[in-house]
């Protein structure tokens, strides 16, 4: 852990206890101001709005995928406030298809998977970009070797240029043995580039159950139907116009009915596995298992459990990582209600992930499921409730957004972490060559900006610029698009100007 002086520069020691003693009064406000609760402008009953969630940057998109043929909702952040943008149908919507099963958002791109397709059960993805404040179907995803019941598209994922579906019941291994597709951009086409299969799949593994993609990298979850299974994770890595294996991903403690796999994520150089049938908190309690990326070999670094589990959780129903933070979900965790639904965010410190707080909600209710989905990104939040009814009668659903950093969820944990100094720390890793993290400190509030340069003083990417609350904060960089080369990270606010260098490898 870090130990900083307090100093005089941009704040006073006392400014600085004043700071501490209104936040540690103001602690249960915070949470609550933090917390912005967001449902449909035409909601409907078993709508299940929520059921799928996804967050990037100012944007979130949230599916409902029983509301007639199924839709999904964009929201954009505009202040403190989340907004709807948009609702997204398919061009080809048809009464019993589930649009909105499965939902991922990146940038100006949303994918939306319907595992259905017109009710044979063969599925699609739509793929949906954004112009201004207009959202638009851009393109149809089906597999180019689809058959009836492969449920084409119960899983998706968008990173950049590319998307990832997954088509669980798929049988070119044996029945239900699974598969996914990567689609690559070029233009406003959108083209199959791989079919993605274990290179040891068998009948009954549900490969594809879950997917997720970041830059150059796919985690593909693989949790298995049978009682013989405890459940498996692939990750797979682009190789020209290719996409190999490079690593299969099992639990040091595996044991069968885990459900480990069930739900995956990654970024960078961490992927999360969700284990949700895990024992180790009574039956069915759950977990989480965070890999770490060194070269080629991918490693556990961390089993994650929660300090008030019981029986029945399914913790790690859902799993979502961006940089040093992640967030689960137990989808029947204790909320003050039973088998309501509960969240948690982990935060790594060094090599160690630890949990920080416990994301509620006041108006839960039984069976809400409260984090049957999760998404995380930056600095905030989002959790489906597929199942809260609503005004217009049961299972409306909603979603709620949280604000990590307006909860000081580290700052409160740890104390003596306050900054005293304007500072950025070693990129880490550094050198690299697909994301790194900027980790940076501020004794004071204020505005501040966070931007790349190279080495000619060209501003190559703002990766933050507004205001900020005393604190220490953490940026991913993603060097997929850049040259290889020296670049400065350069930090300015309160009067003060840092920079660190920073060298990208290909």
């Amino acid at each position: 852990m870090r130990t900083y002086k307090t100093n005089s520069i941009g704040s006073t020691f006392s400014t600085l206890m004043i700071l501490i003693v209104v936040l540690l009064i103001n602690i249960s406000a915070a949470i609550a101001q933090s917390e912005t609760k967001i449902n449909a402008d035409n909601p409907w009953r078993f709508a299940y709005f929520g059921y799928s969630v996804s967050i990037s940057g100012d944007y979130a998109v949230v599916g409902a995928y029983s509301k007639y043929s199924g839709s999904a909702y964009i929201f954009i952040r505009e202040g403190d406030n989340w907004n709807q943008q948009a609702e997204l149908i398919a061009d080809d919507a048809a009464e019993g298809n589930q649009f909105g099963v499965s939902v991922s958002i990146s940038g100006d791109y949303a994918v939306i998977g319907d595992r259905s397709n017109d009710d044979d059960d063969t599925g699609s993805a739509y793929i949906f970009v954004r112009d201004g404040t207009a959202w638009t179907q851009q393109a149809k995803l089906t597999a180019d070797d689809a058959e009836e019941g492969d449920w084409f598209g119960y899983s998706v994922s968008i990173s950049g240029d590319y998307s990832i579906i997954g088509a669980v019941y798929d049988d070119d291994s044996g029945s239900s043995s699974g598969s996914a597709y990567i689609f690559a951009r070029d233009g406003a086409d959108w083209t199959q580039q791989s079919k993605l299969t274990a290179d040891d799949a068998a009948s009954g593994e549900v490969f594809g159950y879950s997917v997720s993609i970041s830059d150059d990298y796919a985690v593909i979850g693989a949790s298995g139907l049978t009682s013989r299974d405890s459940g498996s994770a692939y990750i797979f890595v682009q190789n020209g116009d290719g996409w190999t294996q490079q690593a299969k991903l099992t639990a040091d403690d595996a044991a069968v009915e885990d459900r480990f796999g069930c739900s995956v994520s990654i970024s960078g150089d961490y992927a999360i596995v969700g284990a949700s049938q895990d024992d180790d908190g009574g039956g069915s309690s759950g977990s989480a298992y965070i890999f770490v990326r060194d070269g080629e070999d991918w490693t556990q670094q961390a089993k994650l459990t929660v300090d008030d589990a019981e029986a029945g959780d399914r913790f790690g129903y859902s799993v979502s990582i961006s940089g040093d933070n992640a967030v689960i979900g137990a989808l029947f965790g204790h909320n003050g209600v039973e088998y309501a639904g509960s969240a948690y965010i982990f935060v790594i410190e060094g090599d160690d992930w630890t949990q920080q707080v416990k994301l509620t909600t006041d108006d839960a209710t039984r069976e809400d499921a409260f984090g049957r989905s999760v998404s995380i990104s930056g600095d905030y939040a989002i959790v489906g409730v597929p199942f809260a009814g609503g005004d217009i009668g049961p299972s409306e659903g909603s979603a709620y957004i949280y604000n990590q950093f307006e909860n000081d969820i580290e700052w409160r944990k740890n104390l003596a972490d306050f900054p005293g100094e304007f500072f950025i720390s070693e990129a880490y890793p550094n050198p690299f060559n697909s994301t790194t993290t900027i980790t940076y400190g501020l004794p004071g509030p204020g505005g501040v900006s966070l931007q790349l340069y190279n080495l000619s003083g060209q501003l190559i990417n703002t990766l933050f610029e507004g205001n900020r609350q005393a604190g220490i904060y953490s940026a991913n960089l993603v060097g997929k698009n850049l040259a290889s080369g020296l670049y400065f990270v350069r930090l300015e606010g309160a009067g003060q100007v840092v920079a660190r260098k920073i060298m990208l490898i290909r």
